[in-house]
């Protein structure tokens, strides 16, 4: 686990950073800078790009999560596997591409009556996608290499600060909303070339696929792995952008604004898992490699508790606050909090589950995992075709939460009976007893006259209250350790 810690802690750090600048870009700047329309439009985009980015690879960062250990041969170049993905990538990205303009036409049918601007800018959404699909590749194989750094700090830090110079250049009349979409979507060229020139300067990789080691048996092989997870990216999105693509089928862009700002706010509790997943993922393929069921079973039952501990302190700031918070902001934007208080619960169960999707897409278990995957964009496609007509934003928050509860619940049970594997234990317990009584006692503290004092206040009080119990119920050894350490270095210095 060091290897994970530290660079997952590198990441961790890279990534709340990331997350307070789109704290400051989406919550406190984006809502006086754009109207929600404008919000919903650029989310739209952004949410049907991914889409697109997720299922243009074709698995093929599944296959590299699985199969990249067969390679890894630094003297070699690792046998010019960069460049297999590459090619592999904009393979599926014509195919995916051919179709999304075949079906171009239904998907703005959509979209005419309630948000008829997206119509407007649809078609940057194939350079867009395309950006996205390549960065991917490339994120995926720094990740491998074990090399996450870098790509964290562009996707957390540089494409949001890039995203909020050109909104403000736009709030200032400096540029148009056309020419705000095209820089929009060259932010993320410009993250696909920083990628390429670190990769090419730093690995000097083997472009041409070694075909004596890459044979067309191993790419058969691998593809054959690979395809299905296609089914898997789509799923994914049930739980990422679908509800946002579909809640402008039936509702005005201003409502898909209104949400976009509502959901950001709780993604601050699942922030830890894709920096700790960029470690620990590929750690757990190589132990499944080695048959190491002990480090598995380490990894799982350590990052199920120290993600539900920290899941839970993120949680009771989110949901003891939130009232307080939506009073800076416009008051339209209000009627999404009930949004937030819904998903912010479902991101703590999230959290509490650790790391089950690599443990179960890393090993010979997967197509169960693609089974559970698809079981769940059943749901909330249906979910949000049901709900969202009858409850709007709320019910594709409803919708999103019950498929990621579903998900979540097959995946223990699955992990459980055919690995043998729970991460909970009575730590779990008394994380729940920390998190349940952190938040009695944040309830009853008043607001102030100041609604940013509030925030502070509940939450160092809130802080302070969880950090005392964690520590007196020893619930993460490594800290109390380090603690009582400290601790005895200061009295000593004292005497």
């Amino acid at each position: 686990m060091g290897i994970i810690l530290k660079k997952g802690l590198q990441n961790t750090i890279i990534t709340y950073l990331g997350i307070i600048l789109g704290f400051v870009n989406i919550v406190v700047l984006q809502p006086y800078l754009l109207d929600p329309e404008e919000i919903g439009l650029l989310r739209t985009i952004f949410a049907i790009s991914s889409f697109i980015a997720l299922v243009a690879p074709l698995g093929i960062s599944n296959i590299t999560i699985k199969y990249f250990s067969y390679f890894r041969n630094k003297d070699k170049k690792h046998h010019g596997y960069l460049g297999f993905a590459l090619l592999y990538t904009l393979i599926g990205y014509l195919i995916v591409g051919i179709l999304l303009y075949a079906f171009s036409s239904w998907i703005i049918s959509k979209y005419y009556f309630n948000s008829p601007l997206i119509i407007q800018f649809f078609y940057f959404i194939f350079p867009m996608s395309l950006f996205m699909s390549v960065s991917s590749v490339l994120n995926n194989y720094c990740n491998v290499i074990y090399k996450p750094v870098l790509p964290s700090f562009l996707n957390d830090i540089v494409v949001r600060t890039a995203y909020l110079i050109i909104i403000s250049l736009y709030y200032f009349n400096v540029i148009n909303l056309k020419t705000l979409i095209i820089l929009y979507v060259s932010i993320y060229l410009l993250q696909l070339i920083t990628l390429l020139i670190y990769i090419l300067k730093t690995e000097r990789p083997q472009m041409m696929y070694d075909k004596e080691v890459i044979t067309l048996g191993k790419a058969r092989e691998m593809i054959k792995y690979g395809l299905p997870f296609t089914l898997a990216a789509v799923s994914a999105v049930g739980i990422k952008q679908i509800d946002s693509i579909m809640l402008g089928w039936y509702t005005p862009l201003s409502i898909v604004g209104i949400y976009t700002l509502a959901m950001f706010i709780p993604s601050v509790i699942e922030a830890p898992i894709p920096a700790i997943d960029k470690i620990a993922a590929p750690k757990i393929s190589d132990a499944w490699v080695k048959d190491d069921h002990e480090d598995i079973k380490n990894i799982y039952f350590r990052s199920s508790r120290y993600l539900m501990l920290l899941g839970g302190l993120l949680f009771l700031g989110i949901v003891l606050n939130v009232k307080t918070l939506y009073l800076l902001l416009p008051h339209v934007f209000s009627s999404g909090i009930n949004v937030v208080y819904i998903i912010s619960l479902s991101s703590l169960f999230n959290m509490s589950s650790g790391l089950n999707n690599q443990i179960i897409f890393s090993s010979q278990h997967y197509k169960s995992g693609l089974l559970f995957l698809f079981l769940m964009f059943i749901v909330v496609v249906l979910g949000n075709a049901i709900l969202i007509p009858l409850f709007g934003m709320t019910g594709a928050a409803i919708s999103a939460s019950v498929g990621s509860f579903i998900y979540n619940v097959l995946k223990y049970f699955y992990i459980w009976k055919k690995l043998n594997l729970q991460p909970f234990d009575y730590n779990t317990i008394r994380c729940l007893i920390v998190i349940g009584f952190s938040a009695f006692m944040g309830y009853f503290i008043p607001d102030l006259v100041n609604p940013i004092f509030s925030i502070l206040c509940r939450s160092a009080s809130i802080a302070l209250t969880y950090g005392i119990l964690t520590y007196m119920f020893k619930i993460v050894p490594e800290i109390n350790e380090i603690i009582n350490r400290k601790l005895l270095t200061f009295f000593k210095r004292e005497n």
